[in-house]
Order: C-alpha cells, then sequence, then structure tokens
C-alpha cells in the first residue's frame, strides 16, 4: 500500500479546525454527517463540502484511507454519496485535495505521505486546466510553470492545475493548498526539528549557541535538506546551488556568505 498504517498518526480523535475551514472557504454544516450520521447531538462537527453534503473530520479520514486502498488508479476526491442523494453537479462533487485534507484533519506528516502518493500515481502527463489537452513533462524537469502547447493558454502550475499566480520558474505558483503552503508546514521548527547552533571554527555565526533548525530548503529548486554534520557551507544535492545553512545567503558569491563572514541567523523559511 501507498500508505501503510504505521505512516498514519497513531489513533486520534479528529476534529474540524474552524479557522482552518474559515481559511479554506469551507463553511460548518447543521445537517448530519452525510456517511455516519453525527449530529448536534453527539457533539461532532461537520463541514459543508462544495457539493453540499455534510462530512466529520473522521468520516473524510476513513473516506480518504479507503479511497488510496481500494482505488489504486483513484487521483481525485468525488464525493461518496450517491448522486440520487447529492445535490452538486459534477464539478462541485469533484473537491480539491487542500479541501479533504483539510477536513480530514490530517497531520503535516499524513499530508507529506498522501501527496507522495497522489504524485506518484498522476505519473508525467497531466491535463491542461484550460482545453483539456493530455500535456506531458520529462521526467527529469522541475519546473513546475507549464504551457500548454495545444492551446497556448495562460501558465499553469504543473502541481496544482491552476492558472500561475507567481513571479518565477521555480514550484512556488502562488495558489492556495498548494507547493508553498506545503513547504511552510514541513518547515515549521515542530515539524523538522532544532539544533543548537554547532560550536566548531567553522560555524562563524552570531548566533551565541542559539537554536535553529535541522531543515532548510534549497533557495533555488527547494529541495528540502537536513543538516547531519560538518560546516554551514550547504551543497543541494537536486541543483548546482550553494548556500549558507544559517543565513541562506548564496556561497562564496558578493554579498554571500562564507566560512570567515559572522553571518546572523535567517530563522525558518517561510514561502508566500
Amino acid at each position: 500500500k501507498e500508505c501503510a498504517e504505521d505512516e498514519y498518526d497513531k489513533i486520534r480523535p479528529r476534529k474540524l479546525n474552524k479557522k482552518l475551514l474559515k481559511d479554506s472557504g469551507v463553511p460548518l454544516s447543521s445537517k448530519p454527517c452525510c456517511i455516519m450520521g453525527y449530529s448536534d447531538i453527539d457533539g461532532i462537527l461537520r463541514a459543508e463540502m462544495p457539493c453540499g453534503c455534510s462530512f466529520a473530520s473522521d468520516t473524510m479520514f476513513q473516506y480518504m484511507k479507503s479511497l488510496f486502498d481500494k482505488n489504486l488508479k483513484a487521483v481525485k476526491p468525488i464525493c461518496p454519496v450517491s448522486k440520487d442523494e447529492c445535490r452538486g453537479n459534477d464539478k462541485q462533487r469533484e473537491w480539491q485535495w487542500g479541501l479533504v485534507f483539510a477536513v480530514a484533519d490530517l497531520s503535516d506528516r499524513e499530508i507529506a505521505r498522501f501527496t507522495k502518493a497522489i504524485e506518484n500515481r498522476l505519473g508525467s502527463t497531466k491535463n491542461c486546466p484550460h482545453c483539456g489537452a493530455v500535456t506531458e513533462r520529462n521526467d527529469d524537469v522541475r519546473i513546475s510553470r507549464v504551457r500548454c502547447t495545444a492551446c497556448n493558454g495562460r501558465d499553469w502550475c504543473w502541481n496544482c492545475a491552476k492558472v500561475w499566480n507567481h513571479s518565477g520558474l521555480g514550484p512556488i505558483c502562488g495558489n492556495k493548498g498548494c507547493m508553498a503552503d506545503r513547504l511552510n508546514a514541513l518547515l515549521k521548527p515542530e515539524n523538522c526539528g532544532t539544533m543548537a547552533t554547532p560550536s566548531r571554527s567553522y560555524w562563524y555565526t552570531n548566533n551565541n549557541g542559539k537554536l535553529i533548525v535541522q531543515t532548510r530548503a534549497c533557495p533555488k529548486c527547494l529541495c528540502l535538506l537536513e543538516f547531519v554534520d560538518a560546516c554551514k557551507h550547504i551543497k543541494c544535492v537536486s541543483c548546482p546551488h550553494q548556500f549558507c545553512f544559517n543565513c541562506i545567503g548564496e556561497w562564496g558569491k558578493d554579498g554571500g556568505c562564507n566560512h570567515s563572514k559572522k553571518c546572523e541567523y535567517s530563522g525558518p523559511q517561510y514561502f508566500v
């Protein structure tokens, strides 16, 4: 299985995060859960999905597990309520993964596991969001900004298939719920871990022993890199970029960083 049992969080009560739902534009539902029948009497909150159906967090999580375990080709979450009972049209019944993740109360670890499984299933082809043409990207290409040669429509993001909403060619498209949100979650100190600033001579900094994060994203390609040992000079394993683990400055360049520069800790990275 792509998401084995030990890759889920240990059994815990799942509940809707009101703030996260509000940020995602999802209202609470007053109707009973369409699958399990939970209501206000049970004290369990439900979210109103775009199709109008009502789902509790645990119900959504179990649906996701079932979707991945029983359908090895599934890449889109579609409302499991029958069309006879669901009021939504086909577009409303097809949900966005970011919305499903929020309702299912997934942890950052679970999001990373599900996202990897989804990307593996999607492979190297996707449908253009403008004209529907099949678009292919070579496996060794890391640029996420795509333009369909069939319709020559606006650039779109390979990861979320939405119109590109950011500058540059990197993985950050600017759309909510896509790569930036995933990276920000993974790079939080409570998720990536912290360590005391190494006291070695080649860690020349102004940190004074403060705690720093253990994981950085390469400033160029956003590959996640965990510090294990040695100096602050980092050579990305995914692209040619070299940078300082402490200040994120480009290594050896004017205005960048080097072994003799006493640099300042830049804090956890945050992408917009």
